[in-house]
């Protein structure tokens, strides 16, 4: 990594792609927003400079408090999400570039913090789209159906992970509801204590299910 700026300076990375210096940063300094308007692509909501004029732009963003780092391992800030699932919330706004391989989205973020927000939002417990599952973890004590159809349009993995989860909060909410009719008066239970049952069960079963998600997926029944 080439660090070429003096210690107090505002620091920007900056990416070499495809013979231009790409970076993203907000100048809220007028003077420095005009010198650099010619080289803002407002399709991509970034700066596009070319190599002969990199060196004079570095010294004048250098004298305003801006330190222009070039960046050598560029993987570093990729991240990768597979399409037509949930993506990190900040990660649009961060891109500098975006790229498709395959089935993958390949997002090169502006800097490490948008990395570790973005890899934080995007898995939990090693299941991607944490946010599709939560929601579906909380609306699935309703109804199962309902809980598995808030994952519709996620991955496969988000998807099994969900259906394990809620079909057995089903089962593990169902099983007790019998011991509320008089017949069970040796053992009372109410639905307050049935809720219980089911966050305390939910609880225990959300590490259980990634469990074995992972577990299907190291077996090869579940493709990713």
């Amino acid at each position: 990594m080439a660090a070429f700026y003096r210690g107090g300076e505002e620091r920007v990375n900056v990416f070499e792609v495809d013979e231009r210096y790409l970076f993203k940063h907000y100048f809220d300094n007028e003077e420095v927003f005009d010198r650099l308007k010619h080289y803002y692509n407002n399709q991509h909501y970034r700066f596009e400079v070319p190599p002969d004029e990199f060196t004079q732009l570095r010294s004048f963003l250098s004298d305003q408090g801006y330190g222009l780092v070039i960046i050598d391992t560029i993987e570093e800030f990729v991240v990768v999400v597979q399409k037509y699932t949930t993506h990190p919330d900040n990660i649009f706004k961060q891109s500098v570039i975006q790229r498709s391989v395959s089935n993958y989205n390949c997002f090169l973020l502006t800097d490490q913090a948008a990395v570790e927000q973005a890899t934080r939002d995007q898995s939990v417990l090693g299941i991607p789209e944490p946010k599709t599952a939560a929601i579906a973890t909380i609306v699935g004590f309703a109804e199962v159906i309902v809980g598995a159809s808030v994952a519709a349009e996620a991955s496969l993995m988000t998807k099994f992970y969900v259906t394990i989860l809620v079909a057995s909060q089903a089962i593990f909410f169902a099983a007790p509801a019998p011991m509320m009719m008089e017949m069970f008066d040796d053992i009372p239970i109410r639905f307050l204590d049935l809720v219980v049952l089911f966050v305390l069960r939910t609880i225990v079963l959300i590490p259980v299910a990634a469990g074995v998600t992972h577990a299907f997926i190291l077996l090869g029944i579940i493709p990713i």
